[in-house]
């Protein structure tokens, strides 16, 4: 099973912040379906109550981690996504992709094709830092979106307070074997901030 999951943090009633999540949304769906894959999106919400997601047609998990004592960002999103698992009994061997939720897909997402052309895939990722996106960096990642197979992500240690939770979802690769290892050298992905994309990966 081929499970797709969104994280979002919804802590205000910004016009802007409901138009990215919607749109990264819709370029989600768009792009599955365009690639002709079957699966299940699951939108992971952390401030805990029922908000226009909703009525995106999808299914929607709410979480309280957003108020989880701690600034780190990727903590609690890491946190989210264990819950989501727990929460949804995904299987082991189910293979999942993590989206940050302002990211845009493209129609043609590198990413999206590579999840179809490699189905026994235990991991695809692109090692390189967001500040740096470009440039091969084995002990980080772009964790905005990436897949890994369900008992590889049940793994991830939280990051501590002063950590980059991207330093964790690679460090976990090194307990895959590196033949079932994509390392992807386009993700094909904007992320929408305020009304101007950033194409980045």
């Amino acid at each position: 099973m081929l499970y797709f999951i969104l994280t979002a943090c919804i802590f205000d009633d910004s016009p802007v912040r409901e138009r990215e999540y919607i749109t990264a949304y819709t370029s989600l769906y768009t792009s599955i379906h365009l690639a002709g894959l079957e699966a299940k999106i699951i939108i992971v919400e952390n401030n805990g109550r029922p908000t226009y997601l909703d009525d995106l047609g999808c299914d929607v998990f709410y979480t309280k981690n957003n108020t989880l004592p701690t600034t780190n960002k990727g903590r609690k999103e890491l946190q989210d996504i264990k819950d989501c698992i727990e929460a949804y009994s995904i299987p082991d061997d189910a293979f999942i992709v993590k989206l940050t939720g302002r990211y845009i897909i493209d129609k043609k997402s590198p990413f999206i094709e590579a999840v179809k052309a490699h189905p026994d895939a235990d991991c695809i990722i692109k090692f390189a830092s967001y500040v740096d996106p470009f440039v091969y960096s084995p002990d980080t990642c772009i964790s905005g979106l990436l897949g890994m197979r369900c008992r590889y992500m049940k793994q991830i240690e939280l990051p501590q307070e002063e950590e980059c939770a991207e330093w964790k979802w690679a460090a976990v690769t090194s307990q895959i074997d590196p033949k079932r290892v994509v390392n992807i050298a386009r993700l094909g992905v904007c992320m929408n901030v305020g009304s101007e994309l950033y194409c980045f990966a």
